[in-house]
Protein backbone atom coordinates (compact mmCIF):
# COMPACT_ATOMS: atom_id res chain seq x y z
CA UNK A 1 0.00 0.00 0.00
CA UNK A 2 1.28 3.23 -1.02
CA UNK A 3 0.43 6.93 0.27
CA UNK A 4 0.07 9.71 -1.76
CA UNK A 5 -0.53 13.28 -0.09
CA UNK A 6 -2.10 15.90 -2.58
CA UNK A 7 -2.27 19.86 -1.40
CA UNK A 8 -5.68 22.04 -1.82
CA UNK A 9 -5.93 25.79 -2.19
CA UNK A 10 -9.54 27.40 -2.70
CA UNK A 11 -10.14 29.68 -5.07
CA UNK A 12 -12.95 30.89 -4.46
CA UNK A 13 -15.49 30.22 -1.31
CA UNK A 14 -16.32 26.23 -0.78
CA UNK A 15 -19.66 25.81 0.18
CA UNK A 16 -19.51 22.08 1.00
CA UNK A 17 -23.02 20.84 2.26
CA UNK A 18 -23.72 17.36 3.81
CA UNK A 19 -26.35 15.76 1.32
CA UNK A 20 -30.00 17.92 0.16
CA UNK A 21 -31.68 20.60 2.64
CA UNK A 22 -34.39 21.80 2.31
CA UNK A 23 -34.25 25.13 4.41
CA UNK A 24 -32.54 28.27 3.58
CA UNK A 25 -29.43 28.13 5.48
CA UNK A 26 -26.94 26.17 4.17
CA UNK A 27 -24.16 25.37 6.50
CA UNK A 28 -20.62 24.21 4.73
CA UNK A 29 -18.16 21.11 5.87
CA UNK A 30 -15.42 22.23 6.74
CA UNK A 31 -13.64 19.26 4.80
CA UNK A 32 -14.01 18.23 1.57
CA UNK A 33 -15.35 14.62 1.50
CA UNK A 34 -12.99 11.90 -0.26
CA UNK A 35 -15.95 10.89 -2.43
CA UNK A 36 -16.05 14.33 -4.17
CA UNK A 37 -12.53 14.92 -4.66
CA UNK A 38 -12.69 11.62 -6.21
CA UNK A 39 -15.58 12.49 -8.29
CA UNK A 40 -14.21 15.78 -9.54
CA UNK A 41 -10.71 14.27 -10.34
CA UNK A 42 -12.77 11.63 -12.01
CA UNK A 43 -14.60 13.78 -14.31
CA UNK A 44 -11.25 15.57 -15.39
CA UNK A 45 -10.04 12.59 -16.13
CA UNK A 46 -12.92 11.70 -18.74
CA UNK A 47 -13.15 14.96 -20.09
CA UNK A 48 -9.34 14.58 -21.54
CA UNK A 49 -9.77 10.67 -22.85
CA UNK A 50 -13.31 11.58 -24.08
CA UNK A 51 -15.17 9.13 -21.93
CA UNK A 52 -18.76 10.47 -21.58
CA UNK A 53 -21.06 7.46 -21.83
CA UNK A 54 -17.76 4.90 -21.93
CA UNK A 55 -16.05 5.54 -18.54
CA UNK A 56 -17.31 1.84 -17.14
CA UNK A 57 -15.48 0.03 -20.37
CA UNK A 58 -12.38 2.08 -19.51
CA UNK A 59 -10.20 -0.75 -17.27
CA UNK A 60 -7.90 2.42 -15.81
CA UNK A 61 -10.72 4.41 -14.72
CA UNK A 62 -12.24 1.27 -13.23
CA UNK A 63 -8.73 0.87 -11.36
CA UNK A 64 -8.74 3.89 -10.18
CA UNK A 65 -12.22 5.38 -9.30
CA UNK A 66 -14.54 2.31 -9.25
CA UNK A 67 -12.89 -0.66 -8.02
CA UNK A 68 -11.71 0.58 -4.10
CA UNK A 69 -8.14 -0.41 -4.54
CA UNK A 70 -7.72 3.75 -4.23
CA UNK A 71 -9.07 5.09 -1.31
CA UNK A 72 -9.86 8.79 -1.35
CA UNK A 73 -9.38 10.41 1.93
CA UNK A 74 -10.87 13.77 3.18
CA UNK A 75 -9.18 16.58 2.48
CA UNK A 76 -8.45 18.25 5.91
CA UNK A 77 -7.98 21.83 6.74
CA UNK A 78 -3.73 22.33 6.97
CA UNK A 79 -1.85 24.05 9.37
CA UNK A 80 -0.01 27.59 8.34
CA UNK A 81 2.86 25.24 7.58
CA UNK A 82 1.09 22.91 5.06
CA UNK A 83 0.84 19.82 7.44
CA UNK A 84 -2.52 17.49 7.52
CA UNK A 85 -4.45 18.18 10.59
CA UNK A 86 -6.42 15.47 12.34
CA UNK A 87 -10.45 15.83 13.40
CA UNK A 88 -10.57 17.06 17.15
CA UNK A 89 -11.32 13.66 19.75
CA UNK A 90 -14.34 13.70 21.46
CA UNK A 91 -12.58 12.44 24.68
CA UNK A 92 -11.23 15.89 24.73
CA UNK A 93 -13.40 18.51 27.09
CA UNK A 94 -12.57 21.99 28.45
CA UNK A 95 -13.62 23.00 31.63
CA UNK A 96 -16.71 25.55 32.30
CA UNK A 97 -15.25 28.96 32.66
CA UNK A 98 -11.61 28.44 30.79
CA UNK A 99 -10.79 28.07 27.09
CA UNK A 100 -10.51 25.15 24.98
CA UNK A 101 -7.40 24.31 22.83
CA UNK A 102 -5.01 27.83 21.63
CA UNK A 103 -5.22 28.68 17.95
CA UNK A 104 -2.16 27.23 15.91
CA UNK A 105 0.72 29.75 16.90
CA UNK A 106 -0.51 31.40 19.52
CA UNK A 107 0.92 30.91 23.02
CA UNK A 108 -2.38 31.09 25.01
CA UNK A 109 -2.62 28.69 27.73
CA UNK A 110 -5.33 25.63 27.35
CA UNK A 111 -7.20 23.85 30.23
CA UNK A 112 -8.17 20.34 28.07
CA UNK A 113 -8.34 17.31 29.81
CA UNK A 114 -8.27 13.74 27.84
CA UNK A 115 -10.89 12.10 29.51
CA UNK A 116 -10.08 8.22 27.72
CA UNK A 117 -7.55 8.36 30.57
CA UNK A 118 -9.25 9.44 33.54
CA UNK A 119 -10.31 6.02 35.07
CA UNK A 120 -13.28 8.32 36.64
CA UNK A 121 -14.62 11.90 37.47
CA UNK A 122 -13.16 11.70 40.92
CA UNK A 123 -9.71 11.56 38.84
CA UNK A 124 -10.42 15.02 37.51
CA UNK A 125 -11.77 16.99 40.63
CA UNK A 126 -7.93 16.06 42.21
CA UNK A 127 -6.60 17.29 39.04
CA UNK A 128 -9.11 20.64 39.37
CA UNK A 129 -8.06 21.16 43.07
CA UNK A 130 -4.22 20.80 42.62
CA UNK A 131 -4.22 22.84 39.72
CA UNK A 132 -6.67 25.07 40.57
CA UNK A 133 -6.68 25.71 44.10
CA UNK A 134 -7.08 29.18 44.37
CA UNK A 135 -9.67 29.15 42.49
CA UNK A 136 -11.81 26.06 44.23
CA UNK A 137 -11.07 27.32 47.76
CA UNK A 138 -12.72 30.72 46.42
CA UNK A 139 -15.55 28.59 45.18
CA UNK A 140 -16.17 26.72 47.92
CA UNK A 141 -16.51 22.36 47.10
CA UNK A 142 -17.92 22.89 43.48
CA UNK A 143 -17.11 20.26 41.36
CA UNK A 144 -15.29 20.75 38.12
CA UNK A 145 -17.74 21.07 34.93
CA UNK A 146 -16.07 19.61 31.84
CA UNK A 147 -17.35 21.05 28.56
CA UNK A 148 -18.02 19.22 25.29
CA UNK A 149 -15.34 20.95 22.87
CA UNK A 150 -17.03 20.53 19.54
CA UNK A 151 -16.39 19.58 16.34
CA UNK A 152 -12.90 21.45 14.77
CA UNK A 153 -9.52 20.33 13.78
CA UNK A 154 -6.47 20.02 15.52
CA UNK A 155 -2.60 19.49 14.94
CA UNK A 156 -1.45 16.51 15.07
CA UNK A 157 1.22 16.94 17.58
CA UNK A 158 1.80 16.32 20.92
CA UNK A 159 0.95 19.69 22.12
CA UNK A 160 -2.06 19.98 19.78
CA UNK A 161 -3.36 23.50 19.02
CA UNK A 162 -6.54 24.44 17.37
CA UNK A 163 -7.18 24.66 13.27
CA UNK A 164 -9.04 27.30 12.44
CA UNK A 165 -10.93 27.43 9.18
CA UNK A 166 -12.66 30.93 8.80
CA UNK A 167 -15.82 31.04 6.91
CA UNK A 168 -18.35 33.84 5.66
CA UNK A 169 -21.81 34.49 5.24
CA UNK A 170 -23.71 35.28 2.15
CA UNK A 171 -27.71 35.50 1.00
CA UNK A 172 -28.69 35.13 -2.58
CA UNK A 173 -31.63 35.89 -4.46
CA UNK A 174 -33.56 32.58 -5.99
CA UNK A 175 -33.73 32.63 -9.24
CA UNK A 176 -36.56 31.17 -11.63
CA UNK A 177 -35.76 28.96 -14.81
CA UNK A 178 -35.23 31.82 -16.94
CA UNK A 179 -32.17 33.48 -14.59
CA UNK A 180 -34.94 36.18 -13.27
CA UNK A 181 -34.87 36.92 -9.01
CA UNK A 182 -37.86 35.47 -7.97
CA UNK A 183 -39.46 38.17 -5.37
CA UNK A 184 -39.22 37.49 -2.21
CA UNK A 185 -37.37 34.34 -2.19
CA UNK A 186 -33.82 34.36 -0.48
CA UNK A 187 -31.27 31.46 0.56
CA UNK A 188 -27.77 31.85 1.80
CA UNK A 189 -24.19 30.16 2.32
CA UNK A 190 -21.85 29.60 4.67
CA UNK A 191 -18.88 28.98 3.42
CA UNK A 192 -14.94 28.48 4.04
CA UNK A 193 -12.90 31.28 2.73
CA UNK A 194 -10.96 31.74 -0.37
CA UNK A 195 -6.93 30.87 0.42
CA UNK A 196 -7.92 28.25 2.84
CA UNK A 197 -5.53 25.42 1.97
CA UNK A 198 -6.20 21.51 2.66
CA UNK A 199 -4.29 18.14 2.50
CA UNK A 200 -5.97 14.62 1.48
CA UNK A 201 -4.06 11.40 1.85
CA UNK A 202 -4.30 9.23 -1.05
CA UNK A 203 -4.14 5.44 -0.19
CA UNK A 204 -3.31 3.17 -3.32
CA UNK A 205 -2.65 -0.29 -3.98
CA UNK A 206 0.95 -0.92 -5.40
CA UNK A 207 -0.22 -2.04 -8.63
CA UNK A 208 -1.56 1.25 -9.16
CA UNK A 209 0.67 3.83 -7.10
CA UNK A 210 2.68 4.80 -10.72
CA UNK A 211 -0.30 5.50 -12.44
CA UNK A 212 -2.10 7.11 -10.25
CA UNK A 213 0.69 9.25 -8.94
CA UNK A 214 1.25 10.32 -13.02
CA UNK A 215 -2.08 11.15 -12.80
CA UNK A 216 -2.20 13.44 -9.90
CA UNK A 217 1.02 15.31 -11.09
CA UNK A 218 -0.51 16.25 -14.42
CA UNK A 219 -3.28 18.34 -12.37
CA UNK A 220 -0.95 20.36 -10.53
CA UNK A 221 -1.97 24.32 -10.92
CA UNK A 222 -4.92 22.93 -12.29
CA UNK A 223 -8.43 23.88 -11.63
CA UNK A 224 -11.05 21.38 -9.71
CA UNK A 225 -14.35 21.95 -8.91
CA UNK A 226 -16.28 20.41 -5.61
CA UNK A 227 -19.65 21.41 -3.61
CA UNK A 228 -22.14 22.96 -4.18
CA UNK A 229 -23.72 26.35 -5.87
CA UNK A 230 -20.96 26.73 -8.96
CA UNK A 231 -22.89 28.92 -11.16
CA UNK A 232 -22.89 31.44 -8.16
CA UNK A 233 -18.76 31.38 -7.96
CA UNK A 234 -18.40 28.84 -4.97
CA UNK A 235 -16.37 25.34 -5.31
CA UNK A 236 -12.84 26.24 -7.04
CA UNK A 237 -9.90 24.71 -5.68
CA UNK A 238 -5.97 24.57 -7.16
CA UNK A 239 -3.83 21.64 -6.59
CA UNK A 240 -1.16 23.14 -5.06
CA UNK A 241 1.39 20.18 -4.81
CA UNK A 242 1.64 16.30 -4.91
CA UNK A 243 4.01 14.29 -2.35
CA UNK A 244 6.37 11.86 -3.44
CA UNK A 245 4.90 7.73 -3.09
CA UNK A 246 5.62 6.71 0.37
CA UNK A 247 5.28 2.89 1.51
CA UNK A 248 2.97 2.51 4.38
CA UNK A 249 1.66 -0.79 6.50
CA UNK A 250 -1.89 0.51 6.89
CA UNK A 251 -4.31 2.98 5.48
CA UNK A 252 -6.01 3.08 9.04
CA UNK A 253 -4.28 6.33 10.95
CA UNK A 254 -3.54 6.28 14.64
CA UNK A 255 -3.94 8.77 16.84
CA UNK A 256 -1.06 9.45 19.54
CA UNK A 257 -1.55 8.98 22.88
CA UNK A 258 -2.01 12.40 24.77
CA UNK A 259 -1.04 13.53 28.41
CA UNK A 260 -4.50 14.51 30.70
CA UNK A 261 -3.38 18.04 30.24
CA UNK A 262 -2.20 19.96 27.22
CA UNK A 263 -0.77 24.08 28.31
Amino acid sequence: MKKISLCLVAQSPLAITAGATTGVNHETLHYIPGTMLLGAIAKVYKNEHNLQGLADEDPTFKDLFLSGKVQWGYALPSTKDGKTSIPQPLCFQKLKGHGGLAKENCEDEAFVYNTLFLKDFSELEKLYQTEFKDEYLQGGESLPKPKKMGEGFITNTKEPHKVDVNESYTMHVALDQTRKAVDAQLYGYSSINEGTKFVSEIYVEDSLDSTLEQLLLTLKDRLLFVGTSKSAGYGCIRVESVSKVETVKSQVCSYHKQHHRFT
